[in-house]
């Protein structure tokens, strides 16, 4: 038989009390995965940037502006260049509701070869025959494993 009704006044109160923190963590923790994710994002492409932007032949100040410029405020950039091959570490914190900064970082690195002082395109940059824009050719490694080149349109 059910509980007379004075006995369960109340009930769904309690179970409301119970469950609701573990609804705000689950959600908080939510939010900080995609905030961590769209991080990770932001400080590859800014890694990718400085990284093309040495091997161009920018100077180092350039390089890191462009990587700050991209990855946002507090970022570290680390640039280590060996010889013909220049490495860009970029690493950001990542930021949580309210302002609060966790113990979670994101990094990403990007190394590219440098071009030789002859070794961009001849002609404009402007669009080619076809319309589309001419690029200079930089192949970069970012994160782990994932690869970008660029080729120059023929």
């Amino acid at each position: 038989m059910n509980a007379p009704p004075s006995r369960q006044r109340g009930a769904v109160t309690a179970e409301l009390a119970v469950t609701l923190p573990a609804v705000v963590l689950l959600l908080a923790l939510l939010v900080t995965g995609a905030v961590a994710g769209m991080t990770q994002v932001r400080v590859e492409g800014a890694a990718r940037a400085a990284v093309r932007a040495l091997a161009r032949g920018d100077a180092a100040p350039t390089a890191t502006a462009l990587a700050l410029a991209q990855a946002g405020a507090g970022a570290r950039v680390s640039i280590i260049g060996a010889g013909a091959q220049v490495r860009v570490r970029v690493e950001q914190r990542v930021p949580v509701l309210g302002g609060v900064v966790l113990p979670l970082s994101v990094a990403a690195e990007a190394t590219a070869s440098r071009e030789a002082a002859g070794a961009r395109p001849a002609g404009p940059d402007g669009p080619g025959p076809d319309g589309r824009a001419r690029r200079g050719s930089v192949a970069a490694t970012v994160g782990s494993a994932a690869t970008v080149h660029q080729r120059p349109d023929r």
